[in-house]
């Protein structure tokens, strides 16, 4: 199993929570800025639309609404309270009660910039790309500037599948914003989706070495993004590296990156080593990624060489302590492994990243029960966490209570099926394990529907023979 090494709020007045949001990534969805009402509103405010505005700061949406919803029957009267219910209807999750408002309004009535980009997430939200599109072009009238307003006209055509017209927002956006980290990812992305993968690759660096960028998160998507190509585009990424590797020793290096990521770790290694580049000047992201490729070949020698070598200029990267862990878990030396994740979380307590590693080390040395309790301490922090869900069920199944896991499976993740399928391997493979050959051979008939289902289709032929179904057996072999 793979573990994952592993948006701004429009609010009136209300700057406490737009700090609080702010460091929130905008790349999985659209932003919804927060920011303090307009104040210039021509219609007189009155005590209940002020008392309204105090409830809102707090967080006492509810209540907000009980307040500002006698305004909602005469727009005219309290246009500031109006599109206050609107906004804070939107906040509370009831989105189409706050559209079907807006829809209503007056044409005279003002829209202000909070209230289209709102209205204008509510839309996104319920897949309407066109008119999330549409109310955040209305809100860059008014405000040519905005970035949460840029940011929502890209996500929205992107979104829509017109990656085309985006391009051309993008870069008429960045005369105006070129520091917005945003649209240069954005635009590197849909590069990359194209196929012009020398240009998506010069993007992701050019952005990663600008003042004030998070270089570790812009490369972590750009890492994310390649890894997650099909295997046709992932090939044709490759293809195009491997075509101009010798231009020079960056793009080099961006070829054996591309193939780790695609995990043809041999082929990165045997491009490594051949090219005898310098691994003194590989940057600490590709010389983890280098150590990594060397882990997953079984070479653990040469993978802690490579991790020791960049902790000795970063002694605090958590990346390569945890690989060094692995390495470790490797070569059968657990507690070794265990006493770098127990000091990394004493470092940074709580750490997801880390438990996850942690869990992970101790599936692969087949230590579930333990992996068990860290994936129990992992929802303690993060109850709805769904990896950590699924991945305890996969352990509890690999511990031996793979019916108790089925049951688990199917209450959780309903529609999961290669999970209830892989479940009900391990319940047939207990099966014969306890020598009752009938019935793991009625669990694994139907998995064979699944050609690709390799395990499911060698326990039933060594179901079969022990059953002595010989005829069965050689016709499925």
């Amino acid at each position: 199993m793979t573990i994952a090494w592993v948006w701004n709020i429009e609010h009136p007045a209300m700057v406490i929570v737009l700090l609080a949001v702010l460091i929130l990534p905008v790349l999985q969805g659209v932003p919804a800025v927060r920011q303090v009402f307009a104040s210039n509103d021509a219609s007189v405010s009155d005590d209940s639309s002020v008392i309204a505005r105090e409830k809102i700061k707090e967080g006492k949406y509810e209540e907000a609404l009980t307040l500002l919803s006698p305004y909602a029957s005469d727009p005219g009267k309290n246009q500031e309270a109006v599109s206050d219910y609107i906004v804070v209807l939107i906040w509370s999750g009831k989105s189409d009660e706050a559209i079907k408002h807006f829809k209503a309004l007056p044409e005279t009535f003002p829209r202000r910039v909070y209230l289209l980009r709102n209205v204008a997430k509510a839309y996104y939200e319920k897949s309407e790309f066109l008119e999330s599109g549409a109310l955040y072009e209305q809100a860059l009238e008014l405000s040519p500037d905005d970035k949460e307003a840029q940011k929502g006209v890209v996500l929205s055509l992107v979104s829509d599948g017109r990656n085309e017209k985006a391009l051309e927002y993008i870069d008429d956006f960045l005369l105006t914003n070129p520091d917005l980290f945003f649209l240069h990812i954005k635009k590197a992305e849909i590069l990359l989706e194209q196929g012009q993968y020398m240009d998506a690759f010069k993007i992701f660096r050019l952005t990663a070495s600008m003042k004030g960028a998070d270089s570790a998160y812009i490369f972590k998507v750009r890492d994310d993004l390649i890894a997650g190509l099909s295997p046709e585009k992932g090939r044709a990424l490759a293809d195009d590296l491997r075509e101009v590797k010798n231009l020079s020793e960056e793009v080099l290096r961006d070829y054996v990156l591309a193939l780790i990521l695609q995990r043809d770790y041999q082929a990165a290694l045997q491009t490594f080593e051949s090219s005898q580049l310098d691994s003194g000047n590989l940057s600490a992201h590709l010389l983890s990624w280098v150590a990594w490729a060397y882990f997953q070949t079984d070479n653990t020698g040469k993978a802690k060489v490579y991790y020791e070598q960049l902790l000795s200029s970063r002694p605090g990267n958590a990346k390569a302590r945890i690989g060094l862990a692995y390495c470790y878990a490797k070569e059968k030396d657990p507690a070794r492994a265990n006493q770098i994740f127990e000091e990394l979380l004493s470092e940074t307590p709580g750490s997801l990243e880390v438990m996850f590693a942690q869990a992970y080390m101790y599936e692969k040395s087949g230590m579930f029960l333990d992996a068990i309790e860290v994936y129990d301490r992992i929802l303690t922090i993060s109850r709805g966490n769904r990896a950590a869900k699924k991945l305890r069920i996969l352990a509890s199944s690999d511990l031996g209570a793979s019916s108790h896991s089925n049951e688990n499976a199917i209450r959780e993740f309903p529609q999961d099926v290669p999970l209830h399928e892989k479940i009900k391997g391990d319940m047939a493979a207990d099966r014969i394990t306890w020598k009752e050959f009938p019935g793991a051979i009625e669990m694994l008939h139907p998995l064979l529907d699944n050609e690709s289902n390799i395990r499911a289709r060698y326990d039933y032929i060594v179901a079969r023979v022990e059953n002595e179904d010989m005829q069965y057996a050689v016709r499925v072999y």
